[in-house]
């Protein structure tokens, strides 16, 4: 059984992890697992560990679900669902962070938070 993790949206592999996850609207370029190929919409950029060195990451599918407001504030933006999504592109330099893309966050938040901590497993 994977182990449960949680952060921002930050994604590792066989383990529940916390973390932070980020709004991203929409991949401007061309991602670094798959270049131009579409790649669907319920996809992310991971962290350095998730994207593992020279993009072992990629394509691996991680569950994902909100855990509350990335910062300070007293709402929360949570729905209660989860998301699966695909690895598709890095975040270089992020240890704790990841980006969900747009239809993958409103899946599980409400894209006004922008930043929400998670919770995810490979």
């Amino acid at each position: 059984m994977a182990e449960a993790r949680s952060g921002l949206i930050v994604m590792a592999i066989l383990a529940v992890r916390p973390s932070l996850m980020l709004l991203l609207p929409y991949l401007r370029a061309a991602s670094a697992c798959y270049g131009y190929a579409d790649e669907a919409v319920m996809i992310a950029a991971g962290n350095d560990a998730m994207y593992n060195g020279s993009g072992a990451g990629c394509g691996k599918m991680f569950v994902v679900t909100c855990t509350g407001l990335g910062y300070a504030g007293d709402w929360n933006p949570c729905n209660g669902n989860s998301v699966t999504v695909k690895l598709v592109h890095h975040c270089p330099g992020c240890q704790h962070t990841s980006d969900l893309f747009e239809q993958a966050f409103q899946t599980i938040a409400d894209t006004n938070a922008g930043i929400i901590n998670i919770n995810y497993y490979e």
